[in-house]
């Protein structure tokens, strides 16, 4: 019996080849780009002084370590958002209100709060979240309001979440996450009150010197 050789590829089956790997990236980056906005910082974000700074329902750039939490909080964020502008069919838009996360998304060795620090408030907001978001009523997204690793980016941060608590189809109504220990919390606090937004802080989650 003669053995029968596996034919060579040609330029057909080449090509074939090249457009199931091109399909595969381009929905690949579609599925990235319905939780992350374009950019190391996405839209909503600036960089300063390498960190990502303001207040965004997306997924950004932050401590590799994060990033997995974070990018399930852009997911729920994103599936919110739909559940109130288009649900499936049959079903009843579900509105919604949002929280703000403000704290660090980054450190180093001289940051205001360590990652392990940054890991537990991200887990504990997001777990929350869900548990909100399984049951009846409004549901809610959990806005990332990254402030800079040394807490000291508040401004722009406060500026933002004033002008979102004014939103009135989704507004913001409070902000969680902000450790009151240092002048520069104090004072975003401050801002914060001044515009009526309400703030639960994080009183022990300083860094211990």
């Amino acid at each position: 019996m003669f053995r029968r050789h596996p034919r060579e590829w040609g330029p057909i089956e080449w090509a074939a080849a090249l457009a199931l790997v091109l399909v595969a990236a381009v929905v690949a980056a579609l599925l990235t780009l319905g939780t992350r906005g374009p950019g190391r910082c996405g839209d909503d974000l600036r960089e300063i002084g390498g960190d990502c700074v303001g207040v965004t329902e997306y997924a950004f750039e932050a401590d590799p370590r994060l990033e997995g939490l974070i990018e399930e909080v852009a997911k729920e964020n994103a599936r919110v958002r739909r559940d109130a502008e288009s649900p499936a069919e049959n079903s009843a838009r579900i509105p919604y209100v949002r929280i703000a996360l403000m704290m660090p998304y980054t450190t180093d060795e001289s940051s205001a709060m360590t990652v392990d620090m940054i890991r537990r408030g991200l887990a504990g907001a997001l777990s929350a979240q869900q548990e909100a978001n399984s049951g009846s009523g409004p549901h809610y997204q959990l806005l990332l309001a990254p402030d800079g690793r040394n807490l000291d980016q508040w401004r722009p941060v406060v500026t933002r979440l004033a002008e979102l608590a004014r939103d009135k189809r989704a507004p913001l109504v409070g902000v969680t996450g902000i450790p009151s220990s240092t002048a520069d919390t104090r004072r975003a606090i401050a801002a914060l009150s001044e515009h009526g937004l309400p703030t639960v802080g994080r009183p022990s989650s300083r860094r211990p010197t």
